[in-house]
């Protein structure tokens, strides 16, 4: 019954080993997080529009994200497999825009998503690009750049879970409660780590610029 237990153990421990070791990004990324959290900067009442800066970037200063836009021209009704395969490639560099969602900036629903962790082997710097997406707050900044250049802040406005079907929020269109547009912008990562069984939202908005 000894040997029973030291081997039941030990084999627990080589798992909790190897766990480690395939999601190490996802966990680091964690632990950065929890021991060094970025200061939080308070949303402005007033966004006056930035300067422009390096196309296609999005930059989330209390999580510690920064990365480039990817964007794929196979639309969703063409050819399903050949966009999950794009969307695929494009995650190795940066964070993907979702075709047919608006551009950063324009009124509607711009979509961005991108890996909360993935395989140890798989290419890329970006693989726990959004491993700490889930401690987004209310009211924290999202910068990001169109292809232009020009430079948006958004507040969030939410932060939640979704089923893995969940699919109103892939959308261009975006209102407030009483119907009137407004400019929206849509972050996705796979929730919890390491899977795929759920989803993780955060919508956030362009309050006012003047």
């Amino acid at each position: 019954m000894k040997d029973f237990w030291k081997k039941l153990g030990l084999s627990l421990l080589i798992f909790a080993v190897l766990a480690i070791l395939l999601d190490y990004g996802y966990i680091s990324s964690n632990l950065k997080y929890i021991f060094f959290k970025p200061k939080p900067v308070p949303a402005p009442t007033v966004l006056t529009p930035a300067p422009k800066g390096e196309p296609n970037m999005l930059s989330i200063d209390s999580l510690g994200v920064k990365a480039p836009i990817q964007y794929v021209d196979t639309k969703p009704s063409e050819n399903p497999t050949q966009l999950e395969n794009d969307f695929q490639a494009a995650l190795i560099n940066g964070v993907v825009h979702y075709p047919g969602t608006v551009l950063p900036g324009q009124y509607g629903n711009s979509y961005i998503f991108g890996h909360s962790s993935d395989n140890a082997w798989s290419k890329g710097h970006f693989k726990t690009v959004f491993a700490v997406l889930p401690q987004m707050q209310k009211g924290a900044l999202i910068e990001i750049t169109d292809p232009d250049g020009n430079s948006f802040t958004y507040v969030v406005t939410d932060s939640f879970k979704v089923s893995k079907t969940e699919v109103k929020y892939i959308t261009p269109n975006a209102v407030d409660q009483n119907g009137n547009k407004i400019k929206q912008l849509t972050l996705q990562t796979s929730y919890p780590v390491g899977t795929s069984l759920a989803r993780w939202i955060v919508l956030a908005e362009i309050r006012q610029v003047k």
